[in-house]
C-alpha cells in the first residue's frame, strides 16, 4: 500500500506501479528437452525422436523443436550408424526453419574408408550447437548421409542458455 521509494530513512519520490511484471524465472531453466529415437533414420530422412525423456516448456514435438521462449539455445547430439561395409558416410545435419544452420557448420560426419580392416562397422558420431531462436522457429535433425542411423544409441538434446 505504502509506494514510497528512496535510499536512506526518508524516500524521495513516489512509484506507482501498475499491471503486471512478467519475466523468466532463470533460477530453473524454463526449457529444455531429452530425447532418443527407438526405430532407425533411414539416410535422407529427419530423425524421428519418439521416445521423449523430459520435455520442459513443451518444445518437442516428433522431430522438431520449435522455440516457445526466444533466446540462445544450445543442442547436442549423439547418434550410431546401422552396421554396414564399404565406404559409408554417417552425417546428421542441424536444421534450423527448413535449411542447414551455419551451412557446413552444422553438419555432424564422418567418412568411412573401404580400405581400413573389413571395412565393416557403425560409426558413431557426436555435436553440438548453439543457435538463436525466435518464438515459434525451428530445429530437426536430419539424416545426409548414406548410412541409416541406428535405432537405439542415440539422444537429442537442448536446452535455453538465456532469453
Amino acid at each position: 500500500s505504502d509506494t514510497a521509494v528512496g535510499i536512506g530513512k526518508v524516500p524521495e519520490a513516489q512509484l506507482d506501479v501498475k499491471g503486471t511484471i512478467k519475466g523468466i524465472n532463470m533460477t530453473k531453466c524454463p526449457v529444455f528437452f531429452d530425447a532418443s529415437a527407438q526405430s532407425t533414420t533411414a539416410a535422407g530422412a529427419d530423425m524421428n525422436f519418439n521416445t521423449v525423456h523430459y520435455n520442459v516448456g513443451g518444445g518437442l514435438s516428433g522431430t522438431t523443436f520449435t522455440a516457445p521462449v526466444a533466446g540462445h539455445y544450445y543442442f547436442s547430439i549423439f547418434f550410431m550408424g546401422t552396421y554396414a561395409s564399404g565406404a559409408k558416410q554417417l552425417w546428421v545435419s542441424i536444421w534450423k526453419n527448413g535449411g542447414e544452420s551455419h551451412g557446413t557448420n552444422s553438419r555432424i560426419y564422418n567418412n568411412y574408408d573401404i580400405n581400413f580392416g573389413s571395412g565393416q562397422h557403425h560409426g558413431q558420431n557426436a555435436g553440438s550447437a548453439i543457435l538463436h531462436l525466435e518464438v515459434g522457429e525451428y530445429v530437426k535433425m536430419r539424416n545426409e548421409g548414406n548410412q541409416a542411423v541406428h535405432g537405439q544409441y542415440n539422444r537429442f538434446q537442448g536446452f535455453l542458455l538465456s532469453a
